[in-house]
């Protein structure tokens, strides 16, 4: 399991966010496994009222520098 290894703000679809450290991440893709891909995994931090950016977190994803992941 892979997850961020430190608190990382970054602006993503318009919205500045602070993905929280431990956030799990994967490597799967919608073309399937690839190591070179670090998505957010767990999307339970995003508010509620910010509908728009849970959608296109879950549809396009935030992909996090391999310098913020760490293999746990």
């Amino acid at each position: 399991m892979t997850r961020t290894n430190k608190e990382i703000k970054m602006n993503v679809f318009g919205y500045d966010i602070v993905i929280p450290k431990g956030t799990k991440t994967t490597h799967n893709t919608a073309m399937g496994y690839d190591e070179s891909y670090n998505f957010i995994d767990d999307f339970s931090w995003i508010r509620k009222d910010q509908g728009g950016l849970l959608h296109d977190a879950t549809y396009y994803g935030i992909n996090i520098p391999k310098k913020y992941v760490e293999e746990v």
